[in-house]
Protein backbone atom coordinates (compact mmCIF):
# COMPACT_ATOMS: atom_id res chain seq x y z
CA UNK A 1 0.00 0.00 0.00
CA UNK A 2 1.25 3.40 -0.84
CA UNK A 3 0.83 6.76 0.54
CA UNK A 4 0.97 9.52 -1.93
CA UNK A 5 1.71 13.19 0.02
CA UNK A 6 1.30 16.29 -2.54
CA UNK A 7 2.62 19.43 -0.70
CA UNK A 8 2.14 23.03 -1.97
CA UNK A 9 1.12 26.49 -0.72
CA UNK A 10 -2.64 25.88 -2.68
CA UNK A 11 -4.85 23.31 -0.99
CA UNK A 12 -6.59 22.56 -4.15
CA UNK A 13 -3.60 21.77 -5.92
CA UNK A 14 -2.24 20.23 -3.20
CA UNK A 15 -5.26 17.37 -3.65
CA UNK A 16 -5.01 17.58 -7.82
CA UNK A 17 -1.32 16.66 -7.49
CA UNK A 18 -1.80 13.72 -5.23
CA UNK A 19 -4.56 12.58 -7.19
CA UNK A 20 -2.66 13.10 -10.51
CA UNK A 21 0.13 11.13 -9.29
CA UNK A 22 -1.84 8.26 -8.48
CA UNK A 23 -3.54 8.64 -11.68
CA UNK A 24 -0.12 8.37 -13.93
CA UNK A 25 1.01 5.42 -12.10
CA UNK A 26 -1.37 3.63 -12.75
CA UNK A 27 -1.53 4.78 -16.09
CA UNK A 28 2.32 4.16 -16.29
CA UNK A 29 1.75 0.23 -14.66
CA UNK A 30 -0.77 -0.17 -17.82
CA UNK A 31 2.11 1.43 -20.63
CA UNK A 32 4.63 -0.30 -19.35
CA UNK A 33 2.97 -3.59 -19.10
CA UNK A 34 1.47 -2.85 -22.95
CA UNK A 35 5.21 -2.80 -23.79
CA UNK A 36 6.64 -5.55 -22.54
CA UNK A 37 3.90 -7.93 -23.79
CA UNK A 38 4.35 -5.99 -27.30
CA UNK A 39 8.18 -6.56 -26.67
CA UNK A 40 7.56 -9.87 -25.49
CA UNK A 41 5.23 -10.51 -28.68
CA UNK A 42 7.83 -9.60 -31.23
CA UNK A 43 10.41 -11.65 -29.48
CA UNK A 44 8.01 -14.66 -29.56
CA UNK A 45 7.54 -14.27 -32.83
CA UNK A 46 10.73 -13.97 -34.53
CA UNK A 47 11.83 -17.04 -32.39
CA UNK A 48 8.24 -19.16 -33.70
CA UNK A 49 10.02 -18.48 -37.09
CA UNK A 50 13.77 -20.02 -35.96
CA UNK A 51 12.46 -22.90 -34.32
CA UNK A 52 10.16 -23.53 -37.51
CA UNK A 53 12.54 -24.06 -39.89
CA UNK A 54 14.75 -26.00 -37.47
CA UNK A 55 12.32 -28.38 -37.29
CA UNK A 56 11.48 -28.36 -40.85
CA UNK A 57 15.31 -29.30 -41.63
CA UNK A 58 15.05 -31.65 -38.69
CA UNK A 59 12.74 -33.63 -40.08
CA UNK A 60 13.79 -33.12 -44.06
CA UNK A 61 17.06 -35.02 -42.35
CA UNK A 62 15.17 -37.66 -41.49
CA UNK A 63 12.97 -38.01 -44.69
CA UNK A 64 16.85 -37.90 -46.28
CA UNK A 65 18.49 -40.47 -44.69
CA UNK A 66 15.03 -43.02 -44.80
CA UNK A 67 15.75 -42.26 -48.87
CA UNK A 68 19.00 -43.12 -49.29
CA UNK A 69 18.99 -45.62 -46.85
CA UNK A 70 17.51 -49.49 -47.95
CA UNK A 71 16.34 -50.42 -43.58
CA UNK A 72 13.41 -51.19 -43.88
CA UNK A 73 12.80 -51.22 -40.21
CA UNK A 74 14.07 -52.44 -36.46
CA UNK A 75 11.98 -55.16 -37.12
CA UNK A 76 13.50 -56.04 -40.48
CA UNK A 77 16.76 -55.53 -38.81
CA UNK A 78 16.19 -58.09 -36.84
CA UNK A 79 14.65 -60.42 -39.05
CA UNK A 80 18.35 -59.84 -41.22
CA UNK A 81 19.89 -60.70 -37.60
CA UNK A 82 18.03 -64.22 -37.53
CA UNK A 83 18.91 -64.81 -40.82
CA UNK A 84 22.58 -64.50 -39.91
CA UNK A 85 22.19 -66.62 -36.94
CA UNK A 86 20.72 -69.52 -39.17
CA UNK A 87 23.97 -69.06 -42.15
CA UNK A 88 25.94 -69.76 -39.06
CA UNK A 89 24.43 -72.56 -37.81
CA UNK A 90 24.11 -73.66 -41.63
CA UNK A 91 27.72 -72.98 -41.91
CA UNK A 92 29.03 -74.41 -38.92
CA UNK A 93 27.03 -77.92 -40.08
CA UNK A 94 28.38 -77.94 -43.54
CA UNK A 95 31.92 -77.11 -42.11
CA UNK A 96 31.61 -80.26 -40.07
CA UNK A 97 30.35 -82.40 -43.07
CA UNK A 98 33.66 -80.86 -45.29
CA UNK A 99 35.77 -82.21 -42.74
CA UNK A 100 34.13 -85.55 -42.68
CA UNK A 101 34.38 -85.96 -46.29
CA UNK A 102 37.91 -84.70 -46.74
CA UNK A 103 38.45 -87.64 -43.91
CA UNK A 104 36.78 -90.20 -45.92
CA UNK A 105 39.14 -89.16 -48.71
CA UNK A 106 42.00 -89.37 -46.81
CA UNK A 107 41.27 -92.32 -45.92
CA UNK A 108 40.50 -94.28 -49.26
CA UNK A 109 43.30 -92.30 -50.90
CA UNK A 110 46.06 -93.85 -48.16
CA UNK A 111 43.95 -97.47 -49.00
CA UNK A 112 44.90 -97.28 -52.87
CA UNK A 113 47.46 -100.06 -53.47
CA UNK A 114 46.83 -101.97 -50.54
CA UNK A 115 44.99 -105.29 -51.52
CA UNK A 116 43.49 -106.22 -48.39
CA UNK A 117 42.36 -102.47 -47.61
CA UNK A 118 40.97 -102.47 -50.46
CA UNK A 119 39.31 -105.64 -50.02
CA UNK A 120 38.03 -104.29 -46.35
CA UNK A 121 36.72 -101.20 -48.17
CA UNK A 122 34.64 -102.86 -51.01
CA UNK A 123 33.57 -105.82 -48.51
CA UNK A 124 32.12 -103.31 -46.28
CA UNK A 125 30.71 -101.64 -49.55
CA UNK A 126 29.10 -104.68 -50.55
CA UNK A 127 27.99 -106.72 -47.28
CA UNK A 128 26.32 -109.04 -48.87
CA UNK A 129 29.50 -110.29 -50.79
CA UNK A 130 32.08 -113.30 -49.78
CA UNK A 131 34.48 -113.61 -52.49
CA UNK A 132 35.11 -111.50 -55.50
CA UNK A 133 38.40 -111.76 -57.98
CA UNK A 134 40.93 -109.34 -57.70
CA UNK A 135 39.88 -107.38 -60.50
CA UNK A 136 36.39 -106.78 -59.39
CA UNK A 137 37.88 -105.61 -56.51
CA UNK A 138 40.19 -102.97 -57.22
CA UNK A 139 37.03 -101.68 -59.65
CA UNK A 140 35.02 -101.51 -57.12
CA UNK A 141 37.77 -99.30 -54.68
CA UNK A 142 37.65 -96.85 -57.42
CA UNK A 143 34.14 -96.35 -57.68
CA UNK A 144 34.32 -95.65 -53.89
CA UNK A 145 37.23 -93.83 -54.33
CA UNK A 146 35.78 -91.57 -56.69
CA UNK A 147 32.89 -91.12 -55.33
CA UNK A 148 34.64 -90.06 -52.05
CA UNK A 149 36.36 -87.28 -53.38
CA UNK A 150 33.13 -86.06 -55.05
CA UNK A 151 30.92 -85.87 -51.72
CA UNK A 152 34.33 -83.87 -50.27
CA UNK A 153 34.14 -81.25 -53.07
CA UNK A 154 30.71 -80.80 -53.09
CA UNK A 155 30.92 -80.28 -48.81
CA UNK A 156 33.54 -77.85 -49.81
CA UNK A 157 31.59 -76.06 -52.62
CA UNK A 158 28.36 -75.54 -50.26
CA UNK A 159 30.66 -74.16 -46.91
CA UNK A 160 32.26 -71.53 -49.36
CA UNK A 161 28.82 -70.65 -50.62
CA UNK A 162 27.18 -70.09 -47.32
CA UNK A 163 30.63 -68.32 -45.82
CA UNK A 164 30.11 -65.89 -48.94
CA UNK A 165 26.30 -65.40 -48.03
CA UNK A 166 27.27 -64.72 -44.66
CA UNK A 167 29.84 -62.18 -45.18
CA UNK A 168 27.70 -60.37 -47.24
CA UNK A 169 24.44 -60.54 -45.01
CA UNK A 170 26.95 -59.25 -42.14
CA UNK A 171 28.05 -55.97 -44.14
CA UNK A 172 24.26 -54.86 -44.70
CA UNK A 173 23.67 -55.50 -40.98
CA UNK A 174 26.44 -53.33 -40.32
CA UNK A 175 25.64 -50.92 -42.59
CA UNK A 176 22.05 -51.05 -41.64
CA UNK A 177 22.54 -50.52 -38.12
CA UNK A 178 24.79 -47.27 -38.60
CA UNK A 179 22.13 -45.98 -40.29
CA UNK A 180 19.62 -47.34 -37.90
CA UNK A 181 21.74 -44.94 -34.67
CA UNK A 182 21.87 -41.83 -37.16
CA UNK A 183 18.19 -42.10 -37.73
CA UNK A 184 16.95 -42.32 -34.43
CA UNK A 185 19.49 -39.47 -33.50
CA UNK A 186 17.68 -37.47 -36.37
CA UNK A 187 14.49 -38.70 -35.02
CA UNK A 188 15.33 -37.33 -31.07
CA UNK A 189 16.68 -33.82 -32.59
CA UNK A 190 13.18 -33.84 -34.17
CA UNK A 191 11.25 -34.41 -31.57
CA UNK A 192 12.80 -31.71 -29.18
CA UNK A 193 12.87 -29.15 -31.81
CA UNK A 194 9.09 -30.04 -32.11
CA UNK A 195 8.42 -30.05 -28.48
CA UNK A 196 10.32 -26.52 -28.32
CA UNK A 197 8.29 -25.25 -31.07
CA UNK A 198 4.94 -25.91 -29.83
CA UNK A 199 5.61 -24.71 -26.54
CA UNK A 200 7.10 -21.44 -27.90
CA UNK A 201 3.65 -21.12 -30.25
CA UNK A 202 1.56 -21.91 -27.35
CA UNK A 203 3.07 -19.01 -25.71
CA UNK A 204 2.88 -16.57 -28.51
CA UNK A 205 -0.61 -17.28 -28.93
CA UNK A 206 -1.37 -16.58 -24.88
CA UNK A 207 0.72 -13.36 -25.24
CA UNK A 208 -1.44 -12.40 -28.53
CA UNK A 209 -3.84 -12.33 -26.28
CA UNK A 210 -2.85 -10.66 -23.40
CA UNK A 211 -1.64 -7.94 -25.82
CA UNK A 212 -5.37 -6.89 -25.84
CA UNK A 213 -6.79 -7.27 -22.05
CA UNK A 214 -3.98 -5.39 -20.05
CA UNK A 215 -4.79 -4.36 -16.72
CA UNK A 216 -3.22 -2.75 -13.95
CA UNK A 217 -1.75 -4.47 -10.83
CA UNK A 218 -3.01 -1.53 -8.51
CA UNK A 219 -5.68 0.23 -7.69
CA UNK A 220 -6.49 3.60 -5.77
CA UNK A 221 -8.18 2.84 -2.65
CA UNK A 222 -9.17 6.46 -2.03
CA UNK A 223 -8.38 10.18 -3.64
CA UNK A 224 -7.21 12.98 -2.06
CA UNK A 225 -9.32 15.72 -0.36
CA UNK A 226 -9.05 19.17 -0.26
CA UNK A 227 -7.20 20.09 3.28
CA UNK A 228 -8.54 21.82 5.39
CA UNK A 229 -5.14 23.29 7.23
CA UNK A 230 -1.66 23.37 6.35
CA UNK A 231 0.44 20.58 7.24
CA UNK A 232 3.40 21.99 7.01
CA UNK A 233 5.41 23.21 8.23
CA UNK A 234 4.96 22.57 12.07
CA UNK A 235 6.82 24.89 14.33
CA UNK A 236 5.68 23.17 17.13
CA UNK A 237 7.47 20.23 16.15
CA UNK A 238 10.46 21.50 14.53
CA UNK A 239 10.81 23.87 18.09
CA UNK A 240 10.79 20.77 19.96
CA UNK A 241 13.08 18.73 17.47
CA UNK A 242 16.13 21.48 17.13
CA UNK A 243 15.44 22.16 20.76
CA UNK A 244 15.68 18.70 21.75
CA UNK A 245 18.86 18.14 19.22
CA UNK A 246 20.84 21.44 20.70
CA UNK A 247 20.16 19.81 24.10
CA UNK A 248 21.43 16.06 23.12
CA UNK A 249 24.76 17.83 21.14
CA UNK A 250 25.28 19.90 24.48
CA UNK A 251 24.79 16.58 26.94
CA UNK A 252 27.24 14.67 24.36
CA UNK A 253 29.88 17.75 24.48
CA UNK A 254 29.86 17.98 28.11
CA UNK A 255 29.53 14.52 28.66
CA UNK A 256 32.93 14.01 26.14
CA UNK A 257 35.17 17.07 27.59
CA UNK A 258 34.26 15.48 30.93
CA UNK A 259 35.53 12.03 29.87
CA UNK A 260 38.61 13.97 28.53
CA UNK A 261 39.19 15.47 31.83
CA UNK A 262 41.94 13.13 33.51
CA UNK A 263 42.85 15.99 36.30
CA UNK A 264 42.35 15.58 40.17
CA UNK A 265 39.42 17.80 41.73
CA UNK A 266 39.06 17.30 45.39
CA UNK A 267 41.48 16.74 48.73
CA UNK A 268 39.23 13.52 49.22
CA UNK A 269 40.03 11.99 45.45
CA UNK A 270 43.83 12.41 45.98
CA UNK A 271 43.54 11.28 49.13
CA UNK A 272 42.18 8.46 48.14
CA UNK A 273 44.62 8.20 45.24
CA UNK A 274 47.77 8.35 46.74
CA UNK A 275 47.40 7.38 50.26
CA UNK A 276 48.91 10.60 51.65
CA UNK A 277 46.89 13.25 53.59
CA UNK A 278 46.05 16.46 51.38
CA UNK A 279 47.48 19.72 53.91
CA UNK A 280 46.05 22.21 52.26
CA UNK A 281 44.29 23.18 49.03
CA UNK A 282 45.05 26.87 47.46
CA UNK A 283 42.84 28.70 45.01
CA UNK A 284 44.07 31.08 41.90
CA UNK A 285 45.34 34.09 42.86
CA UNK A 286 44.43 37.55 41.51
CA UNK A 287 46.51 39.10 39.40
CA UNK A 288 48.42 40.09 36.33
CA UNK A 289 51.67 38.91 37.20
CA UNK A 290 53.43 37.04 39.94
CA UNK A 291 54.79 40.13 41.88
CA UNK A 292 50.92 41.04 41.25
CA UNK A 293 49.61 38.05 43.14
CA UNK A 294 52.53 38.46 46.04
CA UNK A 295 51.50 42.09 46.01
CA UNK A 296 47.35 41.14 46.53
CA UNK A 297 48.83 38.66 49.40
CA UNK A 298 50.34 41.03 51.53
CA UNK A 299 47.48 43.91 50.77
CA UNK A 300 44.50 41.44 51.38
CA UNK A 301 45.77 39.16 54.40
CA UNK A 302 41.88 38.65 55.32
CA UNK A 303 41.07 37.29 51.42
CA UNK A 304 40.35 33.46 50.30
CA UNK A 305 43.57 33.01 49.03
CA UNK A 306 45.59 34.23 52.17
CA UNK A 307 43.41 32.16 54.37
CA UNK A 308 44.12 29.45 52.37
CA UNK A 309 47.89 29.91 52.29
CA UNK A 310 47.73 30.29 56.73
CA UNK A 311 45.78 27.12 56.74
CA UNK A 312 48.60 24.95 54.70
CA UNK A 313 50.78 26.87 57.01
CA UNK A 314 49.36 25.89 59.98
CA UNK A 315 48.77 22.05 58.67
CA UNK A 316 52.74 22.64 58.04
CA UNK A 317 53.37 23.34 61.41
CA UNK A 318 51.32 20.70 63.33
CA UNK A 319 52.47 17.88 60.75
CA UNK A 320 55.51 17.22 62.96
CA UNK A 321 53.91 17.82 66.75
CA UNK A 322 54.69 21.61 66.57
CA UNK A 323 58.77 21.01 65.96
CA UNK A 324 60.61 24.68 65.28
CA UNK A 325 63.31 25.44 63.02
CA UNK A 326 62.50 23.12 60.11
CA UNK A 327 63.44 22.78 55.94
CA UNK A 328 60.70 22.94 54.26
CA UNK A 329 61.02 21.46 50.15
CA UNK A 330 58.05 22.24 48.09
CA UNK A 331 58.12 20.09 44.47
CA UNK A 332 55.62 18.92 41.73
CA UNK A 333 55.10 16.16 39.11
CA UNK A 334 55.47 18.21 35.87
CA UNK A 335 56.46 22.37 35.71
CA UNK A 336 53.62 24.87 35.64
CA UNK A 337 51.86 23.15 38.87
CA UNK A 338 51.95 26.08 41.19
CA UNK A 339 55.07 24.60 43.22
CA UNK A 340 56.96 28.33 42.98
CA UNK A 341 53.86 30.42 43.96
CA UNK A 342 53.03 28.04 47.09
CA UNK A 343 56.75 28.07 48.31
CA UNK A 344 56.69 32.11 47.98
CA UNK A 345 53.17 32.50 49.41
CA UNK A 346 54.05 29.92 52.59
CA UNK A 347 57.46 32.16 52.65
CA UNK A 348 55.54 35.58 53.28
CA UNK A 349 53.05 33.61 55.45
CA UNK A 350 55.56 32.56 57.98
CA UNK A 351 57.43 36.16 57.67
CA UNK A 352 53.91 37.68 58.81
CA UNK A 353 53.95 35.07 61.29
CA UNK A 354 56.82 37.14 63.26
CA UNK A 355 59.33 34.26 62.09
CA UNK A 356 62.73 34.60 60.56
CA UNK A 357 62.24 32.87 56.70
CA UNK A 358 64.73 31.95 54.50
CA UNK A 359 63.84 31.11 50.87
CA UNK A 360 66.37 28.78 48.85
CA UNK A 361 65.84 28.95 45.14
CA UNK A 362 66.75 25.71 44.54
CA UNK A 363 65.24 25.61 40.76
CA UNK A 364 68.52 27.16 39.33
CA UNK A 365 67.63 25.58 35.89
CA UNK A 366 64.56 27.27 35.91
CA UNK A 367 64.72 30.15 38.24
CA UNK A 368 61.35 32.35 38.76
CA UNK A 369 61.16 33.62 42.66
CA UNK A 370 62.71 36.45 41.39
CA UNK A 371 59.52 37.54 39.16
CA UNK A 372 58.15 37.53 43.51
CA UNK A 373 60.79 38.74 44.90
CA UNK A 374 62.66 41.88 44.03
CA UNK A 375 66.19 40.82 43.66
CA UNK A 376 69.41 42.87 44.50
CA UNK A 377 72.92 42.47 42.59
CA UNK A 378 74.77 40.17 44.33
CA UNK A 379 75.68 36.91 45.12
CA UNK A 380 73.68 33.89 44.58
CA UNK A 381 73.04 30.05 45.50
CA UNK A 382 75.63 29.08 42.98
CA UNK A 383 78.12 31.50 44.53
CA UNK A 384 77.46 29.92 47.75
CA UNK A 385 78.06 26.29 46.82
CA UNK A 386 80.93 26.98 44.64
CA UNK A 387 82.63 28.47 47.46
CA UNK A 388 83.38 32.19 45.82
CA UNK A 389 80.76 33.82 48.73
CA UNK A 390 79.79 33.08 52.21
CA UNK A 391 75.93 33.08 52.74
CA UNK A 392 75.37 35.67 54.76
CA UNK A 393 76.89 37.65 51.56
CA UNK A 394 74.61 36.44 49.39
CA UNK A 395 71.42 36.55 51.09
CA UNK A 396 69.01 39.63 50.23
CA UNK A 397 66.14 40.94 52.40
CA UNK A 398 63.03 41.30 50.60
CA UNK A 399 61.07 44.54 52.75
CA UNK A 400 58.01 43.90 50.96
CA UNK A 401 57.21 40.42 52.48
CA UNK A 402 59.94 40.32 55.30
CA UNK A 403 61.56 37.37 53.48
CA UNK A 404 65.39 37.10 53.27
CA UNK A 405 66.21 35.41 49.85
CA UNK A 406 69.07 33.42 48.53
CA UNK A 407 68.02 33.17 44.67
CA UNK A 408 69.58 30.70 41.98
CA UNK A 409 71.47 30.72 38.53
CA UNK A 410 72.09 28.28 35.88
CA UNK A 411 74.97 26.35 36.60
CA UNK A 412 77.28 24.72 33.82
CA UNK A 413 77.70 21.95 36.25
CA UNK A 414 74.70 19.58 37.17
CA UNK A 415 72.39 20.64 39.54
CA UNK A 416 72.28 17.40 40.92
CA UNK A 417 76.02 17.30 41.33
CA UNK A 418 76.00 20.40 43.50
CA UNK A 419 73.26 19.84 45.65
CA UNK A 420 75.09 16.56 46.49
CA UNK A 421 78.04 18.27 47.72
CA UNK A 422 78.86 19.07 51.19
CA UNK A 423 78.59 22.62 50.63
CA UNK A 424 74.91 22.72 50.11
CA UNK A 425 74.78 20.42 53.71
CA UNK A 426 76.77 23.06 55.07
CA UNK A 427 74.71 25.91 53.39
CA UNK A 428 71.37 24.30 55.38
CA UNK A 429 73.20 23.73 58.57
CA UNK A 430 74.16 27.99 58.72
CA UNK A 431 70.31 28.30 58.03
CA UNK A 432 69.39 26.01 60.69
CA UNK A 433 71.11 28.72 63.10
CA UNK A 434 69.89 31.59 61.61
CA UNK A 435 66.47 31.26 60.50
CA UNK A 436 63.68 29.56 62.05
CA UNK A 437 62.13 28.49 58.63
CA UNK A 438 64.08 27.85 55.64
CA UNK A 439 61.86 27.29 52.41
CA UNK A 440 63.22 25.33 49.67
CA UNK A 441 61.63 25.41 46.41
CA UNK A 442 62.57 22.85 43.71
CA UNK A 443 62.40 21.14 39.82
CA UNK A 444 59.65 18.74 38.93
CA UNK A 445 60.62 15.39 40.28
CA UNK A 446 59.79 13.64 36.87
CA UNK A 447 61.52 15.97 34.60
CA UNK A 448 65.17 16.29 36.86
CA UNK A 449 66.62 14.17 40.03
CA UNK A 450 67.80 17.50 41.69
CA UNK A 451 64.22 16.75 44.46
CA UNK A 452 65.23 13.66 45.02
CA UNK A 453 69.38 14.83 46.26
CA UNK A 454 67.66 17.84 48.35
CA UNK A 455 64.88 15.81 50.04
CA UNK A 456 67.47 13.74 52.03
CA UNK A 457 68.20 17.42 54.15
CA UNK A 458 64.47 18.42 54.33
CA UNK A 459 62.44 18.28 57.29
CA UNK A 460 58.81 18.35 55.63
CA UNK A 461 58.03 17.71 52.04
CA UNK A 462 55.21 19.38 50.25
CA UNK A 463 54.10 17.98 46.34
CA UNK A 464 52.00 20.59 44.77
CA UNK A 465 49.52 19.19 42.53
CA UNK A 466 47.23 21.18 40.06
CA UNK A 467 43.78 21.03 40.34
CA UNK A 468 42.23 19.49 37.44
CA UNK A 469 45.05 19.28 35.44
CA UNK A 470 47.89 17.41 36.35
CA UNK A 471 47.20 13.58 35.70
CA UNK A 472 46.71 10.78 38.46
CA UNK A 473 49.67 8.56 36.71
CA UNK A 474 52.35 11.68 37.09
CA UNK A 475 51.44 11.99 40.90
CA UNK A 476 51.63 8.18 41.56
CA UNK A 477 54.58 8.31 39.14
CA UNK A 478 56.10 11.33 40.81
CA UNK A 479 55.36 9.60 44.95
CA UNK A 480 56.83 6.25 43.71
CA UNK A 481 60.19 7.90 41.88
CA UNK A 482 60.59 10.06 45.62
CA UNK A 483 59.83 6.59 47.70
CA UNK A 484 62.36 4.89 45.97
CA UNK A 485 65.33 7.13 47.26
CA UNK A 486 63.65 6.71 51.11
CA UNK A 487 61.58 10.18 51.19
CA UNK A 488 58.18 10.20 52.06
CA UNK A 489 56.23 13.31 51.22
CA UNK A 490 54.59 15.06 54.57
CA UNK A 491 51.52 16.16 52.63
CA UNK A 492 50.10 17.07 49.39
CA UNK A 493 48.78 20.47 48.25
CA UNK A 494 46.10 21.21 45.62
CA UNK A 495 46.58 23.93 44.18
CA UNK A 496 45.11 26.64 41.54
CA UNK A 497 41.71 25.97 42.54
CA UNK A 498 39.57 27.55 40.15
CA UNK A 499 36.07 28.09 43.06
CA UNK A 500 33.99 28.76 39.95
CA UNK A 501 35.30 25.19 38.41
CA UNK A 502 34.40 23.63 41.02
CA UNK A 503 31.10 25.12 41.67
CA UNK A 504 30.47 24.13 37.94
CA UNK A 505 31.67 20.19 38.72
CA UNK A 506 29.01 20.70 41.29
CA UNK A 507 31.63 20.48 44.28
CA UNK A 508 31.30 23.77 45.74
CA UNK A 509 30.91 21.87 49.26
CA UNK A 510 34.48 20.20 48.69
CA UNK A 511 36.57 23.51 47.94
CA UNK A 512 37.40 24.43 50.88
CA UNK A 513 37.51 28.12 52.92
CA UNK A 514 36.87 29.99 49.18
CA UNK A 515 33.92 28.25 48.66
CA UNK A 516 30.70 30.45 48.48
CA UNK A 517 29.16 30.15 51.98
CA UNK A 518 32.73 31.11 53.21
CA UNK A 519 33.05 34.71 51.59
CA UNK A 520 31.68 36.48 54.23
CA UNK A 521 34.52 35.90 56.53
CA UNK A 522 37.13 37.29 53.87
CA UNK A 523 37.64 40.43 51.92
CA UNK A 524 38.38 40.71 48.08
Amino acid sequence: MFTLTATSTDRVRAAALANGLADLYILDQLETKFLGTQQATEWLSGRVADLRADLEADEAAVKALRAASDLISVDGLEAINRQAKDLRDRLALAVAAQAGAADRRADLEQADGDPAAMTAVVADARSGLQADSDANISGRFASVLDQARREAARAAAQAAALEVSLTALEVNIAEQSLDLVQLQHLEREADASRAIYESFLARLKETTVQEGVQRADSRILSYATIPNFPAEPNKRRIVLSTTGLIALIVAAALILWEVMQKGIRTAADLERLTGTPVLGQTPLIPGRSQADRLHYLIEKPNSAAAEAVRNLRTSVLLSDGGGSTRVIMVTSSVPDEGKTTQVVALAQNFAALGKRVLLIEGDIRRPGISEFLSRKPGGTLLSVLSGAALPQDCVHHDAASGVDLLVGEPSPVSAADLFSTPAWSGLLDWARDQYQVILVDTPPVLVVPDARVIGQQADVILYAVQWDKTAPAQVQDGLRMLASVGLKVSGLVLSQVDPRGMRRYGLASSSGAYARYGQPYFEG
